[in-house]
């Protein structure tokens, strides 16, 4: 089937003028989306910081089958509740910078408490 317009009329037509605007408004969305999970994830590492930290004496100072068992439990908690969460932001979906991001705040949250209480330890 040929088509016999003309790119005038085309980009006239209620149909392109009401796709291009679809575009925009979802492309808006998504750049909206994207900023708020990077800003989740960003706290959710600090989160999960802390957590850490409250139950550092839980994961590593008993028997071996509880440290397995307590470590377990405790990755796949944060675990699941970093998809819940992600699952009310933008159903579901994961991008491998929102997991970076996390691993970095967690990171550098860690090594910065690490640092004050090495040099608690040496005062």
């Amino acid at each position: 089937m040929k088509n016999n317009f003309t790119k005038e009329e085309i980009k006239e037509s209620v149909e392109y003028k009401w796709r291009k605007n679809q575009l925009k408004i979802g492309l808006f969305s998504w750049g909206v989306f994207c900023i708020i999970s990077l800003i989740v994830s960003f706290l959710y590492g600090i989160f999960c910081q802390k957590l850490y930290q409250i139950s550092y004496k839980y994961l590593y100072t008993t028997k071996i089958i509880f440290k397995i068992l307590n470590s377990l439990l405790f990755t796949l908690n944060l675990t699941l509740i970093y998809f819940k969460i992600f699952y009310f932001i933008n159903d579901g979906m994961i991008n491998s910078t929102f997991i970076i991001i996390t691993i970095i705040t967690f990171s550098y949250f860690n090594n910065k408490n690490l640092q004050k209480k090495c040099k608690n330890i040496g005062n």
